[in-house]
C-alpha cells in the first residue's frame, strides 16, 4: 500500500474511533442481562426478547454471563436511566433474611485448571468480549470461576435472574448431553468436576445426593450477594403467566418499545409456553433440593432485588 494509502486508512480509523467515542457508552449498553443455572428457559426469553430489538448476553456464553454463579461487577452504570415502569411493588417474604443466616461455602475457588473427559480446559480471565444480540442456538463454553471478575462493559439496563425447579432443570442438562460442563460453570468449581467421575445418568446423580450442580449457592448468590446494581429474579413456571410476563415485559422494553407492542409481546411469550420435555419421578423429590425448592416457592415469581439483597415484588 503507497504512503498516502496508510496515511488514508489511519485517517478513516480514526474518524471511526472518534465517531465512536462520541456516541458514549449509550452504543455499547445492553438491554437485558439474563443469568441463571440452565434448565429455565433463559434461551427462548432471550431470543423473545431479541426478536425484538432488544439486546441480551450471548447465547452461546461466550461473554461468561449466562450462568456466572454470581452477580458480576461493570466497569460503569448505564448511559441513560431506565424508563420508569408501570408495575407497582408490594413487600415480599423475609426469605433474603434467613438464607444469608446460612453458612456460606468455605472451600476456596478452584480459578481455572485442567479435566478431563468430555469437561473443558477452563482459565480464569480479567476480559469479556462485548455483548450483543444473541444468535438462534446455544452452545457450551467455558465455565465460569466461581467470582466473576470485572466486565470492561456498560453495566446493562437490566439485569434478571431465572430460577425454577431445580430437580428438573438437571434433568434438563442430562437430557441434553452436557451435565457435567455445565456444572463446571454453575458450580463456581470447574476443576474439581471430572467426566470421569461424574455421575453418568440422571439417576445417579439423585442416587449420589449432591449438589455438583452448586444450584444451593447460586441461587442464593443471585438472591442476597452485594450488587451495585437490582437484580429481578423472575421464576420459570411462572413467567409465561400473562399476570407475569407483562410487567417483565414491560419493566425490560418500556425504554425503547411502545406500550402495545410491550404487551404483544408479553401476550405471544405466554402463548408459546410447553410442557417441559424433562420430567422428574415423584420419589426424588425428596431426596434433593427438597428445602431450595421450598425457598424458591416462597419468593413471588416476579422478585426485584436491590444492592443489599433486599426485595419487593414487582406485579402489574
Amino acid at each position: 500500500m503507497s504512503q498516502r494509502g496508510d496515511r488514508s486508512s489511519s485517517a478513516g480509523v480514526q474518524q471511526l474511533l472518534a465517531a465512536l467515542e462520541a456516541a458514549g457508552p449509550e452504543l455499547v449498553t445492553m438491554d437485558v442481562l439474563i443469568c441463571s443455572f440452565g434448565g429455565v428457559g433463559s434461551t427462548q426469553l432471550s431470543n423473545h426478547l431479541n426478536a425484538h430489538g432488544v439486546t441480551t448476553n450471548l447465547l452461546t456464553d461466550a461473554d461468561n454471563l449466562r450462568h456466572c454463579p454470581r452477580p458480576p461487577r461493570f466497569a460503569s452504570t448505564p448511559a441513560a436511566a431506565t424508563a420508569p415502569t408501570t408495575a407497582s411493588t408490594v413487600e415480599a417474604p423475609d426469605l433474603t433474611a434467613r438464607i444469608l443466616t446460612q453458612p456460606a461455602p468455605t472451600s476456596p475457588p478452584d480459578n481455572g485448571g485442567a479435566t478431563t473427559g468430555n469437561c473443558t480446559r477452563t482459565y480464569a480471565s480479567g476480559n469479556a468480549s462485548a455483548p450483543s444480540v444473541a444468535g438462534p442456538a446455544s452452545s457450551q463454553s467455558q465455565p465460569q470461576p466461581l467470582h466473576p471478575p470485572q466486565m470492561p462493559l456498560c453495566r446493562p439496563r437490566h439485569v434478571v435472574y431465572l430460577y425454577g425447579d431445580p430437580l428438573a432443570a438437571v434433568a434438563s442438562h442430562y437430557r441434553r448431553g452436557h451435565a457435567c460442563h455445565q456444572a463446571q460453570k454453575t458450580s463456581g468449581h470447574p476443576a474439581r468436576l471430572s467426566a470421569a467421575t461424574f455421575p453418568a445418568t440422571f439417576e445417579e446423580y439423585v442416587s449420589r445426593g449432591e449438589d455438583l450442580f452448586g444450584l444451593e449457592d447460586h441461587f442464593r448468590g443471585w438472591l442476597t450477594a452485594p450488587a451495585d446494581y437490582p437484580v429481578t429474579l423472575v421464576r420459570y413456571e411462572r413467567m409465561f403467566d400473562v399476570e407475569v410476563a407483562l410487567p417483565l415485559f414491560d419493566m425490560l422494553c418500556g425504554h425503547k418499545l411502545p406500550q402495545q407492542q410491550v404487551r404483544g409481546m408479553a401476550e405471544e411469550f405466554a402463548a408459546s409456553k410447553r410442557p417441559r420435555s424433562s420430567q422428574v419421578p415423584a420419589d426424588y423429590r425428596s431426596r434433593m433440593y427438597a428445602q431450595l425448592l421450598a425457598d424458591m416457592d416462597a419468593l413471588p415469581p416476579l422478585h426485584t432485588r436491590d444492592a443489599s439483597g433486599a426485595g419487593r415484588a414487582v406485579s402489574s
